[in-house]
Protein backbone atom coordinates (compact mmCIF):
# COMPACT_ATOMS: atom_id res chain seq x y z
CA UNK A 1 0.00 0.00 0.00
CA UNK A 2 3.08 2.31 0.10
CA UNK A 3 2.55 3.89 -3.61
CA UNK A 4 -0.06 3.64 -5.66
CA UNK A 5 1.08 1.89 -9.03
CA UNK A 6 -1.60 3.97 -11.43
CA UNK A 7 1.20 6.93 -11.06
CA UNK A 8 4.01 4.61 -12.02
CA UNK A 9 6.04 6.20 -14.82
CA UNK A 10 7.74 2.90 -14.93
CA UNK A 11 9.15 0.30 -12.43
CA UNK A 12 11.98 -1.88 -12.99
CA UNK A 13 13.15 -4.63 -10.70
CA UNK A 14 16.51 -6.23 -10.57
CA UNK A 15 16.94 -9.47 -8.78
CA UNK A 16 20.30 -9.85 -10.03
CA UNK A 17 23.19 -8.52 -12.85
CA UNK A 18 22.25 -4.73 -10.77
CA UNK A 19 24.90 -1.96 -12.14
CA UNK A 20 27.47 -0.73 -10.00
CA UNK A 21 25.80 2.22 -9.93
CA UNK A 22 22.81 0.81 -7.54
CA UNK A 23 23.49 1.22 -4.07
CA UNK A 24 24.34 -1.44 -2.03
CA UNK A 25 22.10 -4.78 -1.72
CA UNK A 26 22.37 -8.03 -1.82
CA UNK A 27 19.24 -9.85 -3.24
CA UNK A 28 17.49 -7.64 -5.40
CA UNK A 29 16.26 -3.82 -6.34
CA UNK A 30 13.46 -1.55 -7.67
CA UNK A 31 13.78 1.02 -9.69
CA UNK A 32 10.98 3.22 -9.18
CA UNK A 33 9.78 6.76 -11.42
CA UNK A 34 6.68 8.18 -10.62
CA UNK A 35 4.71 10.31 -13.46
CA UNK A 36 5.33 14.01 -14.44
CA UNK A 37 1.87 15.99 -14.61
CA UNK A 38 1.24 17.01 -18.29
CA UNK A 39 3.08 20.20 -19.82
CA UNK A 40 -0.26 20.61 -21.58
CA UNK A 41 -3.56 20.00 -20.43
CA UNK A 42 -5.20 20.17 -17.15
CA UNK A 43 -6.85 16.79 -16.41
CA UNK A 44 -8.78 15.69 -13.31
CA UNK A 45 -10.63 12.92 -11.85
CA UNK A 46 -12.35 11.24 -8.89
CA UNK A 47 -14.04 8.00 -7.83
CA UNK A 48 -15.53 5.84 -5.22
CA UNK A 49 -16.12 2.38 -4.86
CA UNK A 50 -17.30 0.23 -1.58
CA UNK A 51 -14.17 -0.21 -0.08
CA UNK A 52 -12.61 3.66 -0.45
CA UNK A 53 -12.26 6.32 -3.29
CA UNK A 54 -9.29 8.39 -5.24
CA UNK A 55 -8.53 11.89 -6.70
CA UNK A 56 -6.22 13.18 -8.88
CA UNK A 57 -5.32 15.95 -10.77
CA UNK A 58 -2.61 17.20 -13.13
CA UNK A 59 -1.72 20.17 -15.27
CA UNK A 60 0.92 22.79 -16.24
CA UNK A 61 1.82 25.30 -14.22
CA UNK A 62 3.87 27.28 -16.56
CA UNK A 63 2.55 26.12 -20.14
CA UNK A 64 5.59 23.63 -21.35
CA UNK A 65 7.66 24.87 -18.75
CA UNK A 66 6.39 23.32 -15.73
CA UNK A 67 3.83 20.73 -14.29
CA UNK A 68 2.26 19.18 -11.45
CA UNK A 69 0.55 16.17 -10.39
CA UNK A 70 -1.11 15.18 -7.23
CA UNK A 71 -3.10 12.15 -6.28
CA UNK A 72 -4.42 9.74 -3.03
CA UNK A 73 -6.63 6.86 -2.40
CA UNK A 74 -8.16 5.53 0.49
CA UNK A 75 -9.15 1.45 0.96
CA UNK A 76 -11.32 0.39 4.24
CA UNK A 77 -12.01 -3.46 4.29
CA UNK A 78 -14.13 -2.68 7.08
CA UNK A 79 -17.47 -2.08 5.59
CA UNK A 80 -16.73 -5.78 4.54
CA UNK A 81 -15.90 -7.27 7.96
CA UNK A 82 -19.56 -8.36 8.87
CA UNK A 83 -19.34 -10.53 5.95
CA UNK A 84 -16.37 -12.10 6.75
CA UNK A 85 -15.68 -12.89 10.25
CA UNK A 86 -12.39 -13.63 11.66
CA UNK A 87 -10.51 -12.30 8.62
CA UNK A 88 -7.94 -9.97 8.86
CA UNK A 89 -8.73 -6.13 7.87
CA UNK A 90 -6.46 -3.81 5.75
CA UNK A 91 -6.83 -0.20 5.70
CA UNK A 92 -4.45 2.26 4.01
CA UNK A 93 -4.49 5.99 2.87
CA UNK A 94 -1.41 7.35 0.34
CA UNK A 95 -0.99 10.80 -1.14
CA UNK A 96 1.64 11.67 -3.90
CA UNK A 97 2.88 14.73 -5.54
CA UNK A 98 5.54 15.32 -8.07
CA UNK A 99 6.52 18.81 -9.68
CA UNK A 100 8.95 19.33 -12.25
CA UNK A 101 10.51 22.25 -13.65
CA UNK A 102 12.37 22.37 -17.02
CA UNK A 103 15.32 24.95 -16.35
CA UNK A 104 16.73 25.47 -20.19
CA UNK A 105 17.55 23.04 -23.11
CA UNK A 106 19.61 20.58 -21.26
CA UNK A 107 18.39 20.64 -17.56
CA UNK A 108 15.14 19.72 -15.50
CA UNK A 109 14.19 19.85 -11.63
CA UNK A 110 11.98 17.75 -9.80
CA UNK A 111 10.58 17.10 -6.73
CA UNK A 112 8.73 14.39 -5.04
CA UNK A 113 6.90 13.58 -2.01
CA UNK A 114 4.96 10.36 -1.10
CA UNK A 115 3.37 9.75 2.16
CA UNK A 116 1.37 5.88 3.16
CA UNK A 117 -0.51 4.80 6.09
CA UNK A 118 -1.84 1.34 6.46
CA UNK A 119 -2.67 -0.64 9.30
CA UNK A 120 -4.16 -4.72 9.69
CA UNK A 121 -6.20 -5.78 12.63
CA UNK A 122 -7.02 -9.77 13.19
CA UNK A 123 -8.76 -10.84 16.09
CA UNK A 124 -8.70 -14.51 17.64
CA UNK A 125 -10.27 -16.32 20.73
CA UNK A 126 -7.02 -16.86 22.44
CA UNK A 127 -7.34 -18.92 26.02
CA UNK A 128 -5.16 -17.74 28.81
CA UNK A 129 -3.36 -21.28 30.62
CA UNK A 130 -3.14 -20.32 34.45
CA UNK A 131 -1.86 -21.86 37.79
CA UNK A 132 -3.05 -25.47 37.95
CA UNK A 133 -4.34 -25.47 34.72
CA UNK A 134 -7.17 -22.96 34.79
CA UNK A 135 -8.28 -21.50 31.69
CA UNK A 136 -9.56 -18.34 30.76
CA UNK A 137 -11.51 -17.70 27.14
CA UNK A 138 -10.54 -14.57 25.71
CA UNK A 139 -9.85 -12.56 22.26
CA UNK A 140 -6.62 -11.61 21.09
CA UNK A 141 -6.35 -8.54 19.11
CA UNK A 142 -3.47 -7.80 16.95
CA UNK A 143 -2.71 -4.35 15.07
CA UNK A 144 0.43 -3.92 12.70
CA UNK A 145 0.47 -0.28 11.41
CA UNK A 146 3.25 1.22 9.02
CA UNK A 147 3.76 4.98 8.19
CA UNK A 148 6.30 5.48 5.97
CA UNK A 149 6.74 8.18 3.12
CA UNK A 150 9.62 10.67 1.92
CA UNK A 151 10.67 13.60 0.08
CA UNK A 152 13.35 14.12 -2.98
CA UNK A 153 14.32 16.50 -5.03
CA UNK A 154 16.29 15.54 -8.83
CA UNK A 155 18.32 17.61 -11.00
CA UNK A 156 19.56 16.60 -14.19
CA UNK A 157 21.62 17.88 -17.13
CA UNK A 158 21.74 15.88 -20.95
CA UNK A 159 24.04 17.02 -23.38
CA UNK A 160 24.12 14.44 -25.98
CA UNK A 161 26.46 11.33 -24.36
CA UNK A 162 27.60 13.94 -21.16
CA UNK A 163 25.12 13.36 -18.37
CA UNK A 164 24.96 14.68 -14.60
CA UNK A 165 22.33 14.15 -11.65
CA UNK A 166 22.01 14.92 -8.60
CA UNK A 167 19.28 13.10 -6.02
CA UNK A 168 18.75 14.32 -2.51
CA UNK A 169 16.18 12.48 -0.96
CA UNK A 170 14.74 11.74 2.89
CA UNK A 171 12.56 8.69 3.42
CA UNK A 172 11.08 7.48 6.99
CA UNK A 173 9.26 4.47 7.73
CA UNK A 174 7.51 3.40 11.20
CA UNK A 175 6.39 -0.28 12.00
CA UNK A 176 4.08 -0.59 15.08
CA UNK A 177 3.35 -4.39 16.12
CA UNK A 178 0.88 -4.60 18.72
CA UNK A 179 -0.86 -7.62 20.92
CA UNK A 180 -3.53 -6.89 23.20
CA UNK A 181 -6.59 -9.23 24.67
CA UNK A 182 -9.48 -6.57 24.17
CA UNK A 183 -12.09 -8.74 26.18
CA UNK A 184 -9.58 -9.03 29.39
CA UNK A 185 -12.20 -8.93 32.46
CA UNK A 186 -11.90 -11.78 33.95
CA UNK A 187 -11.40 -11.28 38.60
CA UNK A 188 -9.74 -14.19 39.02
CA UNK A 189 -6.50 -13.48 36.66
CA UNK A 190 -6.98 -9.60 37.47
CA UNK A 191 -6.24 -10.23 40.74
CA UNK A 192 -2.44 -11.17 40.44
CA UNK A 193 -2.02 -9.08 37.20
CA UNK A 194 -3.13 -4.93 37.57
CA UNK A 195 -3.05 -4.75 34.17
CA UNK A 196 -4.87 -5.94 30.84
CA UNK A 197 -1.62 -7.54 29.19
CA UNK A 198 -0.51 -5.65 26.10
CA UNK A 199 2.85 -5.48 24.08
CA UNK A 200 3.80 -3.12 21.64
CA UNK A 201 6.98 -3.34 19.42
CA UNK A 202 8.30 0.16 17.51
CA UNK A 203 10.79 -0.08 15.24
CA UNK A 204 10.86 3.66 13.34
CA UNK A 205 14.25 4.61 10.72
CA UNK A 206 14.83 7.60 8.78
CA UNK A 207 17.21 7.52 5.84
CA UNK A 208 19.19 10.78 4.17
CA UNK A 209 19.96 9.87 0.93
CA UNK A 210 22.61 11.87 -1.40
CA UNK A 211 23.49 10.44 -5.16
CA UNK A 212 25.14 11.63 -7.87
CA UNK A 213 25.93 9.56 -10.90
CA UNK A 214 28.05 11.30 -13.91
CA UNK A 215 28.45 9.54 -17.33
CA UNK A 216 31.55 11.02 -19.78
CA UNK A 217 32.20 9.53 -23.50
CA UNK A 218 35.33 8.14 -23.74
CA UNK A 219 37.66 7.11 -26.61
CA UNK A 220 35.30 7.27 -28.80
CA UNK A 221 30.97 7.31 -29.17
CA UNK A 222 30.94 3.74 -27.81
CA UNK A 223 32.59 4.12 -24.94
CA UNK A 224 31.37 5.96 -21.82
CA UNK A 225 32.38 6.08 -18.09
CA UNK A 226 30.39 6.44 -15.31
CA UNK A 227 30.70 7.18 -11.75
CA UNK A 228 29.20 8.65 -9.04
CA UNK A 229 29.08 8.84 -4.62
CA UNK A 230 26.35 8.26 -2.84
CA UNK A 231 26.15 9.11 1.03
CA UNK A 232 23.89 8.06 3.82
CA UNK A 233 22.76 8.54 6.99
CA UNK A 234 20.59 6.21 8.88
CA UNK A 235 18.62 6.84 12.23
CA UNK A 236 17.22 3.78 14.27
CA UNK A 237 14.30 4.17 16.92
CA UNK A 238 13.11 0.64 18.69
CA UNK A 239 11.37 0.83 21.57
CA UNK A 240 9.60 -1.94 23.45
CA UNK A 241 6.66 -1.76 25.63
CA UNK A 242 5.46 -4.54 27.97
CA UNK A 243 2.37 -3.03 30.45
CA UNK A 244 1.68 -6.90 31.42
CA UNK A 245 2.58 -6.20 35.37
CA UNK A 246 2.18 -9.64 38.15
CA UNK A 247 2.38 -9.70 41.67
CA UNK A 248 1.86 -13.15 43.72
CA UNK A 249 2.77 -16.57 43.54
CA UNK A 250 3.66 -18.59 40.39
CA UNK A 251 4.16 -22.04 40.26
CA UNK A 252 7.43 -23.48 37.92
CA UNK A 253 7.93 -26.82 37.19
CA UNK A 254 10.90 -28.54 38.28
CA UNK A 255 11.53 -31.59 36.69
CA UNK A 256 8.12 -32.36 36.09
CA UNK A 257 6.86 -31.27 39.64
CA UNK A 258 5.27 -28.15 40.69
CA UNK A 259 7.60 -25.95 42.77
CA UNK A 260 5.07 -22.72 43.88
CA UNK A 261 7.42 -19.07 44.87
CA UNK A 262 6.58 -15.57 44.99
CA UNK A 263 7.16 -13.65 41.79
CA UNK A 264 6.56 -9.78 40.71
CA UNK A 265 6.81 -9.02 37.32
CA UNK A 266 6.82 -5.52 36.53
CA UNK A 267 5.81 -3.66 33.09
CA UNK A 268 9.18 -3.28 30.92
CA UNK A 269 9.49 -0.51 28.66
CA UNK A 270 12.75 -0.28 26.49
CA UNK A 271 14.07 2.11 23.51
CA UNK A 272 17.57 3.12 21.98
CA UNK A 273 18.62 5.61 19.29
CA UNK A 274 21.50 5.76 17.07
CA UNK A 275 22.31 6.66 14.15
CA UNK A 276 24.92 5.35 11.13
CA UNK A 277 26.80 7.13 8.60
CA UNK A 278 27.38 5.24 5.20
CA UNK A 279 29.44 6.55 2.15
CA UNK A 280 30.26 4.64 -1.10
CA UNK A 281 31.62 5.59 -4.60
CA UNK A 282 31.20 3.55 -8.33
CA UNK A 283 33.39 3.38 -11.20
CA UNK A 284 31.92 1.77 -14.17
CA UNK A 285 32.97 1.67 -18.07
CA UNK A 286 30.64 0.67 -20.44
CA UNK A 287 31.01 -0.23 -23.89
CA UNK A 288 28.12 0.03 -27.01
CA UNK A 289 28.01 -1.25 -30.25
CA UNK A 290 25.19 -2.49 -32.93
CA UNK A 291 25.82 -6.16 -31.73
CA UNK A 292 27.54 -5.81 -28.57
CA UNK A 293 26.99 -4.06 -25.24
CA UNK A 294 29.74 -4.32 -21.98
CA UNK A 295 30.08 -3.03 -18.48
CA UNK A 296 33.15 -3.85 -16.04
CA UNK A 297 32.68 -1.91 -12.89
CA UNK A 298 33.75 -1.61 -8.94
CA UNK A 299 31.85 -0.30 -6.40
CA UNK A 300 33.41 0.77 -2.80
CA UNK A 301 31.33 1.14 0.63
CA UNK A 302 32.42 1.89 4.12
CA UNK A 303 29.58 1.30 6.72
CA UNK A 304 30.95 3.51 9.71
CA UNK A 305 28.62 1.51 12.33
CA UNK A 306 30.35 -1.60 11.54
CA UNK A 307 33.75 0.14 11.02
CA UNK A 308 33.98 -2.26 7.66
CA UNK A 309 34.57 -1.77 3.79
CA UNK A 310 32.91 -3.67 1.06
CA UNK A 311 34.69 -4.00 -2.84
CA UNK A 312 32.11 -5.01 -5.43
CA UNK A 313 33.12 -5.95 -8.67
CA UNK A 314 30.67 -6.30 -11.37
CA UNK A 315 30.78 -7.45 -14.99
CA UNK A 316 27.97 -7.89 -17.72
CA UNK A 317 27.48 -8.26 -21.01
CA UNK A 318 24.81 -8.94 -23.84
CA UNK A 319 25.21 -9.96 -27.74
CA UNK A 320 22.18 -8.89 -30.07
CA UNK A 321 21.88 -11.45 -32.90
CA UNK A 322 19.45 -9.39 -34.41
CA UNK A 323 16.20 -11.93 -35.26
CA UNK A 324 17.77 -14.40 -33.28
CA UNK A 325 17.32 -12.84 -30.26
CA UNK A 326 20.03 -11.08 -27.52
CA UNK A 327 21.80 -13.13 -24.98
CA UNK A 328 23.07 -11.62 -21.44
CA UNK A 329 25.08 -12.60 -18.66
CA UNK A 330 26.57 -11.56 -15.90
CA UNK A 331 28.79 -11.90 -12.84
CA UNK A 332 29.02 -9.83 -9.43
CA UNK A 333 29.77 -9.40 -6.28
CA UNK A 334 27.20 -7.92 -4.12
CA UNK A 335 27.52 -6.48 0.07
CA UNK A 336 25.06 -4.64 2.59
CA UNK A 337 24.51 -3.55 5.48
CA UNK A 338 23.04 -6.51 7.76
CA UNK A 339 19.77 -4.10 8.01
CA UNK A 340 17.77 -6.95 10.28
CA UNK A 341 20.74 -7.04 12.72
CA UNK A 342 19.79 -3.68 14.70
CA UNK A 343 16.50 -4.72 15.81
CA UNK A 344 17.60 -8.20 16.64
CA UNK A 345 20.23 -6.91 19.24
CA UNK A 346 17.79 -4.98 20.56
CA UNK A 347 15.05 -7.28 20.84
CA UNK A 348 17.40 -9.66 22.34
CA UNK A 349 19.06 -7.43 25.00
CA UNK A 350 15.75 -5.36 25.88
CA UNK A 351 14.55 -8.21 27.88
CA UNK A 352 16.41 -8.08 30.52
CA UNK A 353 14.90 -5.37 32.73
CA UNK A 354 17.64 -4.52 34.74
CA UNK A 355 19.50 -3.46 32.01
CA UNK A 356 18.93 0.65 31.22
CA UNK A 357 18.14 2.72 27.94
CA UNK A 358 21.70 4.37 27.43
CA UNK A 359 23.21 0.94 28.59
CA UNK A 360 21.43 -0.66 25.69
CA UNK A 361 22.65 1.80 23.57
CA UNK A 362 25.94 1.04 23.79
CA UNK A 363 25.36 -2.61 23.82
CA UNK A 364 23.96 -2.03 20.65
CA UNK A 365 26.93 0.13 19.02
CA UNK A 366 29.27 -2.34 20.65
CA UNK A 367 28.21 -5.24 18.58
CA UNK A 368 27.65 -3.98 15.56
CA UNK A 369 30.68 -3.33 15.30
CA UNK A 370 32.16 -6.50 15.02
CA UNK A 371 29.30 -7.30 12.26
CA UNK A 372 30.48 -7.87 8.69
CA UNK A 373 28.39 -7.00 5.47
CA UNK A 374 26.46 -9.72 4.55
CA UNK A 375 28.06 -10.72 1.46
CA UNK A 376 26.59 -12.66 -2.24
CA UNK A 377 28.43 -14.20 -5.18
CA UNK A 378 25.81 -14.00 -7.87
CA UNK A 379 25.13 -14.90 -11.74
CA UNK A 380 22.98 -14.99 -14.44
CA UNK A 381 22.38 -15.56 -17.96
CA UNK A 382 19.48 -14.74 -19.86
CA UNK A 383 17.95 -14.49 -23.73
CA UNK A 384 15.52 -12.41 -24.89
CA UNK A 385 13.68 -12.20 -27.70
CA UNK A 386 10.41 -10.65 -30.01
CA UNK A 387 8.51 -13.71 -31.93
CA UNK A 388 6.43 -12.42 -34.64
CA UNK A 389 7.08 -9.11 -33.71
CA UNK A 390 4.48 -9.12 -31.35
CA UNK A 391 5.38 -11.48 -28.38
CA UNK A 392 8.03 -10.00 -25.93
CA UNK A 393 9.67 -12.79 -23.95
CA UNK A 394 12.46 -12.72 -21.91
CA UNK A 395 14.10 -15.97 -19.70
CA UNK A 396 16.81 -16.04 -17.37
CA UNK A 397 18.50 -18.41 -14.63
CA UNK A 398 20.40 -17.36 -11.70
CA UNK A 399 22.69 -18.67 -9.05
CA UNK A 400 23.15 -16.98 -5.67
CA UNK A 401 25.40 -17.76 -2.26
CA UNK A 402 25.29 -16.19 0.30
CA UNK A 403 28.82 -16.91 2.67
CA UNK A 404 28.44 -14.40 5.59
CA UNK A 405 25.46 -15.61 7.12
CA UNK A 406 24.47 -16.52 10.54
CA UNK A 407 24.17 -20.30 10.96
CA UNK A 408 20.59 -21.61 11.53
CA UNK A 409 19.77 -24.11 14.58
CA UNK A 410 15.84 -24.81 13.66
CA UNK A 411 13.42 -22.74 11.93
CA UNK A 412 13.00 -20.26 14.18
CA UNK A 413 16.18 -19.23 15.77
CA UNK A 414 19.76 -18.56 14.17
CA UNK A 415 22.99 -18.93 15.86
CA UNK A 416 24.12 -15.37 16.42
CA UNK A 417 25.10 -15.24 20.07
CA UNK A 418 27.14 -17.35 22.57
CA UNK A 419 29.50 -17.23 25.33
CA UNK A 420 33.26 -16.77 25.87
CA UNK A 421 35.27 -18.12 28.06
CA UNK A 422 34.61 -14.91 30.63
CA UNK A 423 31.13 -15.66 30.33
CA UNK A 424 30.10 -12.83 28.97
CA UNK A 425 27.29 -12.55 25.64
CA UNK A 426 29.79 -12.28 22.34
CA UNK A 427 28.63 -12.79 18.44
CA UNK A 428 29.26 -16.17 16.75
CA UNK A 429 31.30 -15.97 13.93
CA UNK A 430 29.46 -15.61 10.42
CA UNK A 431 29.80 -18.75 8.56
CA UNK A 432 26.39 -19.51 7.63
CA UNK A 433 25.70 -20.90 4.49
CA UNK A 434 22.48 -19.95 1.94
CA UNK A 435 22.11 -20.58 -1.53
CA UNK A 436 19.34 -19.84 -4.23
CA UNK A 437 19.09 -20.59 -7.82
CA UNK A 438 15.80 -20.69 -10.06
CA UNK A 439 14.74 -19.86 -13.73
CA UNK A 440 12.18 -16.76 -14.68
CA UNK A 441 10.31 -16.46 -17.71
CA UNK A 442 8.20 -13.56 -18.69
CA UNK A 443 5.98 -13.19 -22.14
CA UNK A 444 4.12 -10.10 -23.16
CA UNK A 445 2.08 -8.65 -26.38
CA UNK A 446 2.46 -5.39 -27.58
CA UNK A 447 -0.37 -3.31 -26.06
CA UNK A 448 -3.46 -4.01 -28.23
CA UNK A 449 -7.35 -2.52 -26.91
CA UNK A 450 -8.61 -5.61 -28.42
CA UNK A 451 -6.86 -8.34 -27.04
CA UNK A 452 -3.91 -7.86 -24.39
CA UNK A 453 -2.16 -10.48 -21.91
CA UNK A 454 0.73 -10.75 -20.42
CA UNK A 455 2.44 -14.63 -18.47
CA UNK A 456 5.15 -14.46 -16.11
CA UNK A 457 6.40 -17.38 -13.87
CA UNK A 458 9.33 -18.72 -12.07
CA UNK A 459 10.84 -22.17 -10.39
CA UNK A 460 13.07 -21.56 -7.41
CA UNK A 461 14.84 -23.65 -5.10
CA UNK A 462 16.65 -21.51 -1.75
CA UNK A 463 17.86 -23.54 0.96
CA UNK A 464 19.77 -22.62 4.28
CA UNK A 465 22.86 -24.82 5.45
CA UNK A 466 21.70 -25.62 9.58
CA UNK A 467 24.01 -26.73 12.38
CA UNK A 468 24.04 -30.09 11.68
CA UNK A 469 25.70 -29.34 8.50
CA UNK A 470 22.29 -29.96 6.79
CA UNK A 471 20.37 -28.11 3.84
CA UNK A 472 16.92 -27.24 4.30
CA UNK A 473 14.68 -25.10 2.76
CA UNK A 474 14.26 -21.25 3.30
CA UNK A 475 11.10 -19.67 4.66
CA UNK A 476 11.10 -18.15 1.21
CA UNK A 477 11.71 -20.94 -0.87
CA UNK A 478 7.75 -21.18 -2.08
CA UNK A 479 9.18 -23.34 -5.01
CA UNK A 480 7.44 -21.87 -7.94
CA UNK A 481 5.28 -18.43 -8.69
CA UNK A 482 3.20 -17.34 -11.20
CA UNK A 483 0.93 -14.84 -13.03
CA UNK A 484 -1.63 -14.53 -16.12
CA UNK A 485 -3.17 -11.16 -17.20
CA UNK A 486 -5.75 -11.07 -19.99
CA UNK A 487 -7.96 -8.63 -21.47
CA UNK A 488 -10.08 -7.57 -23.88
CA UNK A 489 -12.11 -4.22 -25.14
CA UNK A 490 -14.88 -4.94 -27.39
CA UNK A 491 -17.78 -2.47 -28.88
CA UNK A 492 -15.38 0.74 -28.06
CA UNK A 493 -17.05 0.93 -24.40
CA UNK A 494 -16.64 -2.52 -22.86
CA UNK A 495 -13.62 -3.66 -21.19
CA UNK A 496 -13.21 -7.24 -19.61
CA UNK A 497 -10.35 -8.64 -17.71
CA UNK A 498 -9.03 -11.82 -15.90
CA UNK A 499 -6.32 -12.19 -13.41
CA UNK A 500 -4.53 -14.73 -12.15
CA UNK A 501 -1.89 -15.30 -9.26
CA UNK A 502 0.21 -18.40 -7.35
CA UNK A 503 2.33 -20.10 -5.84
CA UNK A 504 3.76 -22.89 -4.52
CA UNK A 505 3.49 -23.73 -0.85
CA UNK A 506 5.58 -21.64 2.06
CA UNK A 507 6.93 -24.02 4.85
CA UNK A 508 5.61 -24.97 7.92
CA UNK A 509 7.77 -25.54 11.13
CA UNK A 510 5.95 -28.67 12.43
CA UNK A 511 5.12 -27.81 16.58
CA UNK A 512 3.68 -30.31 19.02
CA UNK A 513 1.89 -29.00 21.76
CA UNK A 514 2.95 -30.33 25.13
CA UNK A 515 1.64 -30.13 28.48
CA UNK A 516 3.26 -28.72 31.90
CA UNK A 517 3.10 -30.31 35.09
CA UNK A 518 -0.25 -28.06 36.09
CA UNK A 519 -1.89 -28.34 32.98
CA UNK A 520 -0.33 -25.61 30.96
CA UNK A 521 -0.08 -25.47 27.27
CA UNK A 522 2.68 -24.14 24.77
CA UNK A 523 4.16 -25.53 21.41
CA UNK A 524 7.83 -26.90 20.64
CA UNK A 525 9.27 -27.86 17.25
CA UNK A 526 9.28 -31.17 16.49
CA UNK A 527 12.78 -32.38 16.40
CA UNK A 528 11.62 -36.01 15.23
CA UNK A 529 10.81 -34.87 11.77
CA UNK A 530 12.58 -32.65 9.06
CA UNK A 531 12.63 -29.12 9.96
CA UNK A 532 9.90 -27.94 7.23
CA UNK A 533 8.79 -31.12 6.06
CA UNK A 534 5.18 -29.29 6.43
CA UNK A 535 3.95 -26.65 3.50
CA UNK A 536 1.03 -24.12 3.62
CA UNK A 537 -1.04 -25.13 1.26
CA UNK A 538 -0.50 -23.79 -2.64
CA UNK A 539 -1.83 -20.49 -3.17
CA UNK A 540 -3.93 -19.48 -6.43
CA UNK A 541 -6.38 -16.39 -6.65
CA UNK A 542 -8.24 -15.36 -9.52
CA UNK A 543 -9.66 -11.71 -10.27
CA UNK A 544 -12.24 -10.30 -12.66
CA UNK A 545 -12.71 -6.51 -13.67
CA UNK A 546 -15.92 -5.45 -15.87
CA UNK A 547 -15.81 -1.86 -17.03
CA UNK A 548 -18.02 0.31 -18.76
CA UNK A 549 -16.59 3.84 -20.44
CA UNK A 550 -19.12 6.71 -21.77
CA UNK A 551 -18.36 10.06 -22.65
CA UNK A 552 -20.64 12.60 -21.52
CA UNK A 553 -19.85 16.55 -22.45
CA UNK A 554 -16.90 17.13 -21.35
CA UNK A 555 -16.26 14.07 -18.74
CA UNK A 556 -15.21 10.73 -19.23
CA UNK A 557 -17.27 8.52 -17.05
CA UNK A 558 -16.10 5.04 -15.72
CA UNK A 559 -18.39 2.03 -14.42
CA UNK A 560 -16.79 -1.43 -13.11
CA UNK A 561 -17.09 -4.28 -11.26
CA UNK A 562 -14.09 -6.33 -9.61
CA UNK A 563 -15.24 -9.67 -8.43
CA UNK A 564 -11.78 -10.56 -5.94
CA UNK A 565 -10.97 -14.58 -5.30
CA UNK A 566 -14.05 -15.19 -7.85
CA UNK A 567 -13.41 -19.67 -6.74
CA UNK A 568 -13.63 -18.53 -2.62
CA UNK A 569 -10.61 -19.69 -2.23
CA UNK A 570 -9.26 -18.99 1.19
CA UNK A 571 -6.08 -20.92 1.59
CA UNK A 572 -4.76 -20.96 5.23
CA UNK A 573 -1.75 -18.26 4.93
CA UNK A 574 -1.37 -19.05 8.29
CA UNK A 575 -1.18 -20.92 12.07
CA UNK A 576 -1.56 -19.44 15.14
CA UNK A 577 -1.31 -20.95 18.75
CA UNK A 578 -3.54 -19.19 20.65
CA UNK A 579 -2.75 -20.82 24.38
CA UNK A 580 -5.18 -23.96 23.51
CA UNK A 581 -4.81 -25.38 19.95
CA UNK A 582 -3.20 -23.44 16.81
CA UNK A 583 -5.93 -21.26 14.70
CA UNK A 584 -6.22 -20.88 10.86
CA UNK A 585 -5.74 -17.18 9.88
CA UNK A 586 -7.48 -17.45 6.34
CA UNK A 587 -7.87 -14.30 3.85
CA UNK A 588 -11.11 -13.10 2.38
CA UNK A 589 -13.12 -15.24 0.26
CA UNK A 590 -15.17 -14.37 -2.65
CA UNK A 591 -15.55 -10.48 -2.86
CA UNK A 592 -17.71 -8.25 -5.16
CA UNK A 593 -16.76 -4.35 -5.55
CA UNK A 594 -18.57 -1.97 -7.76
CA UNK A 595 -17.49 1.72 -7.85
CA UNK A 596 -17.20 4.68 -10.28
CA UNK A 597 -14.69 7.07 -11.48
CA UNK A 598 -15.62 10.53 -13.63
CA UNK A 599 -12.14 12.09 -15.77
CA UNK A 600 -12.59 15.91 -16.42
Amino acid sequence: GFINSEYLDKAKFLAGNMPASSPPRLSSLVDIHMKNGSFLKSKQSAGCKLTGGMFSAEGPLAAEKSSFIAAGRYVDFKPLQTFFKNAGIPKLYDVFGKVTILTGKYMDVSATGIVSHSTYRLNYPFVLPVDNGYRIDNEMNQKERIDQGGAGISLRYCHGAISHKLNASLSYRKGINADSLTNFNDSFYTSSFAHNPVTQLNDSRKHLTILTKSILPLFGDNSLLEFGIRLNRNDYLFSLSDQSQHSGDYIFCTNGMPDTLPWILNPNQKSIHFGSLESGAFLEHCYRTTMLETSVGLRTDYYRLLKDFALSPRLSGSLSLGNAGTFSSNLGLYQQFPTDMPSFIFYFFSQNSTISNDSLNALEKTFLGYLQPFRCWQGSCGFEHEFFGALKTRIEAYGKWYDREYRSISPTYKDIFTIDKNGNTALQNQDGKRKAYGVELSIKNRHDRRLFYSLAGSCLDVKNKYKDGRWYNDWTNVGYTFSVDIGSTFRKRHMLSVSLRGNGGLPLCDQLIQMDCVGRKYTVLDTTSLYFSQRLGNLFFANLRYEYTKKIGGMEFDAFLEALNIFNYTPTLEYKFNGDRFVEVKPFGFTPILGCTVYL
